[in-house]
């Protein structure tokens, strides 16, 4: 189910934590909110799931007026802090909150058999919750955000406390339900933890958009090469992008105006004792950090 966001808005006494927020997101889609701590990521997701009111802006689901009824019937939410009842078995936990969603206890089960061999559960669901791991928490808390086969599925830091194991397990969920049609919301301040699963992202800095679009948008199109060598380079044969020293060796990033084979060429020529050259992409972070880094220089 498509979502709409529009210049959404949340006040607070003495500070702003969201200034008109706007962005889409359609069905299939996955979008990453990405921010460092304290850019707003939650607080927007709060929003959307009706936790709390914003105090200005308008949010719309398959062209309604999101409402509680549409949130209730549509929306899955996974927290960052882990909301399971500690003391309550894992398997009355996901029917308790099924039930919530206006799921029957057949139905609840019917699914929690089913996923749970998507999500590897090899784990005894009549044990209480507080008794698992983190992953096994996450893992339950996801069957209890999705039972009722959420359109939206809201996901904050899901991955936060996961071993690599259960981290892959959870991805490929993600995969599928995005496959099927739903939309996926996931927040992080981690950003290579899943810069591969979204189709596109929203930066925020200090509760505003610093920049938001398709990975290939956001991306920069220059092509650097990172060159490692033993001694310095000469900065009037290259253009430089970054370099720095590590472990006694310097490392450039080099635009790539001429071939990997007359760069190498240039450097052997130069005595600079070639340890390695190799193509260079920027990770989302380093845009990202890029973005903030010009806008505290402007």
């Amino acid at each position: 189910m498509d979502i709409s966001v529009k210049d959404l808005c949340k006040n607070y006494k003495e500070s702003v934590a969201l200034n008109k927020v706007s962005f889409e997101a359609k069905s299939g889609e996955v979008l990453g909110i990405l921010g460092a701590n304290g850019a707003g990521k939650t607080t927007l997701l709060r929003i959307i799931t009706g936790i709390i009111n914003p105090t200005a802006g308008a949010i719309t689901m398959g062209g309604q007026l999101l409402n509680y009824d549409l949130i209730l019937k549509n929306i899955g939410y996974l927290p960052e802090e882990r909301g399971l009842y500690k003391n309550m078995k894992a398997i009355d936990t996901v029917l308790f909150l099924a039930s919530l969603k206006n799921i029957s206890r057949t139905q609840a089960l019917d699914f929690v058999k089913a996923k749970s061999i998507d999500l590897e559960i090899d784990f005894d669901l009549n044990k209480p919750v507080g008794s698992f791991s983190k992953g096994m928490q996450q893992k339950v808390q996801l069957l209890a955000a999705t039972v009722h086969h959420p359109k939206l599925l809201i996901l904050d830091e899901p991955f936060s406390g996961l071993d690599p194991m259960n981290s892959q397990v959870i991805k490929k969920e993600i995969v599928n339900m995005a496959q099927s049609g739903t939309t996926i919301l996931m927040s992080t301040h981690r950003m290579d933890t899943f810069e591969d699963l979204c189709s596109s992202f929203l930066f925020l800095r200090k509760g505003e958009v610093l920049a938001k679009g398709a990975k290939a948008e956001l991306m920069p199109s220059q092509f650097l090469l990172k060159v490692v060598t033993k001694s310095p380079l000469s900065e009037t044969l290259f253009q430089f992008e970054k370099q720095m020293v590590s472990n006694g060796l310097f490392e450039y990033w080099i635009k790539a105006g001429d071939s990997t084979n007359v760069i190498a060429q240039k450097i052997i020529e130069q005595q600079a004792d070639l340890v390695s050259i190799a193509p260079h992409a920027d990770t989302l972070e380093d845009v990202f950090i890029k973005m903030n880094k010009n806008l505290e220089n402007a």
